[in-house]
C-alpha cells in the first residue's frame, strides 16, 4: 500500500545518505557509526513518538495530568468507558479498553453472538459508535432478533410481517440510539478487509467499538504451508495490531467445538 511504498523510499534514501557518509567521513569509527545508525533509526521508525516510555519524573507527571484528565472526562460523561450489560462481567473486565481484543469463545448454540449484540447495544444507547461485522447472519435476521428483543414479538411473527403496536412501540426506542449501530454483513470477507474498513468507518466518527462476529468465517490465507491455528493465529494477531494502531476495542466470536478450539 501507500505506506509500504513511503517506507521503502525513506529506507533507500537512508541507505544512500549512509553510503555518501561513508566515503566523505573523516572522522572517528564511532562518529561514524552514531550518524549511519541515526539515520537508519530514522529511516525504520525504530523509535517513534509512542514507542518508548522512558522512567523520567516528566513521564511521572504526564502519568498525573493523565489521571485528573482521566477523572474530568468521566464527570462531564458517565458513560465514557466502554462496558458491558452486566455488572459481575465488568467487574472481571473493568473496561473494554482501547486497543485490546476480547475473545467471546463458546460452543455453537450456546448465545456468543447476542451476548455481542448486547453489549453493542448498551453501548450505543450511552452514544458510543458501534461497526458490527456479522460474516453469517443477514442484515434481515439481525434486524428481526433485534426487534424480537426489543418488542417482546417473537421472531416466528416478525418474519410474517408483525408490525403492531408492540413493534411501533419498540421502533420509538430503537429510533433513539440506531444512528450509533452500523451493521456491516461481510460474508467471505478477509481480517485485512474488515480492518481497513473499520478504519475508513472510524474516520467518520462511526467505530467506537468493532464487533467481528465470528472467527472462523474470515477469509483465511493459504493453509498449504500452514497448519489452521497458525493461520487463524496470524488473523487475530492482525486485528490485535489494528485495535492497538487505531485505538478501538475489539469484540471477536470465536466458535468452539469438541474436536479443535483455535482460542
Amino acid at each position: 500500500d501507500v505506506r509500504d511504498l513511503a517506507f521503502r523510499r525513506n529506507l533507500i534514501t537512508a541507505c544512500t545518505s549512509i553510503i555518501t557518509a561513508s566515503y566523505n567521513h573523516e572522522g572517528t569509527r564511532d562518529a561514524l557509526q552514531q550518524t549511519a545508525a541515526e539515520t537508519f533509526g530514522k529511516a525504520v521508525q525504530v523509535e517513534d513518538e509512542h514507542s518508548h516510555l522512558y522512567g523520567t519524573d516528566e513521564a511521572l507527571l504526564d502519568y498525573l495530568v493523565r489521571q485528573q484528565e482521566r477523572q474530568d472526562q468521566l464527570k462531564r460523561d458517565p458513560f465514557a468507558l466502554v462496558t458491558t450489560p452486566w455488572s459481575d462481567v465488568n467487574r472481571l473486565l473493568i473496561a473494554l479498553d482501547v486497543g485490546m481484543v476480547q475473545v467471546i469463545a463458546a460452543r455453537p448454540g450456546v448465545g456468543k453472538t447476542i451476548w455481542m449484540e448486547n453489549v453493542a447495544e448498551y453501548n450505543a444507547q450511552r452514544n458510543k459508535a458501534i461497526a458490527f461485522y456479522h460474516l453469517e447472519l443477514s442484515h434481515q435476521f439481525m434486524l428481526d432478533r433485534r426487534m424480537a428483543r426489543w418488542s417482546g414479538v417473537p421472531y416466528d411473527e416478525l418474519r410474517k410481517g408483525e408490525h403492531g403496536l408492540e413493534v411501533e412501540r419498540a421502533t420509538d426506542t430503537i429510533r433513539q440510539w440506531q444512528k450509533n449501530m452500523t451493521y456491516i454483513h461481510c460474508p467471505g470477507w478477509s481480517a485485512e478487509r474488515i480492518v481497513a474498513d473499520a478504519a475508513r468507518l472510524q474516520a467518520e466518527g462511526k467505530a467506537d467499538i468493532v464487533i467481528i462476529d465470528y472467527l472462523q468465517k474470515l477469509a483465511m490465507p493459504d493453509s498449504r504451508y500452514r497448519n489452521e491455528s497458525s493461520i487463524i493465529g496470524g488473523q487475530v494477531a492482525h486485528i490485535k495490531d489494528a485495535a492497538e494502531r487505531l485505538s478501538f476495542p475489539v469484540l471477536l466470536g470465536c466458535q468452539v467445538t469438541r474436536g479443535f478450539s483455535p482460542c
